[in-house]
This record gives C-alpha cells, structure tokens and sequence, in this order.
C-alpha cells in the first residue's frame, strides 16, 4: 500500500487525518521537460504505480499555462493525489 502523509481537517467533522492511502493519483506533466528526459523516463513512474495498484491518470501538457488548466479539471472531479513533472513553475500546479 501507498500512504500519503500529510494533515488535514476533514470539514464534515473537524477530525485531524495524518496518513491516507492513495488509491489513485494523476500525473500531469511536460514530455519535453529536461531535454525530453521526462517523456523518457515517464514510463518507468506509472510502471512504479500501476505495480503499486494505483489508479493512474495521465495528462500531458500541450502549451503554456495548460498544466495548470489541467490540475484544476482533475481537482473539481474529485481527484486529491497528483503527481507533476516539469519545470520550476509545475511544483505551483502541483501545490
């Protein structure tokens, strides 16, 4: 199993959660970020996760801003884990 480690307050009750397991995460990324290393080794993650029985749910950028686009459809379905490979300015989508 995959935990996630982090606290929250779940609004129904108040009650502080510290560890959560991942069932399911989206990865967003930039194939062509690092020279095109990270469309090179992105199979390699999901091969991780799917071994790990994770759902994963690729989405790849197409443009500029997109990744952020992206992070916001996946988080208004309901989605809470992802994962973001690109750049300096992903590690803001992913947050």
């Amino acid at each position: 199993m995959v935990y996630g480690v982090y606290s929250f307050r779940q609004p129904e009750t108040g009650a502080l959660v510290e560890k959560v397991q991942i069932t399911s995460v989206v990865i967003i990324y930039n194939p062509f970020s690092g020279n095109g290393r990270a469309g090179r080794e992105y199979g390699k993650l999901v091969k991780l996760l799917q071994d790990a029985k994770i759902q994963v749910t690729e989405r790849k950028t197409e443009r500029a801003g997109h990744a952020t686009e992206l992070a916001e459809k996946e988080a208004m379905d309901g989605h809470h884990a992802f994962v973001v490979i690109g750049g300096d300015g992903y590690v803001c989508v992913g947050v």
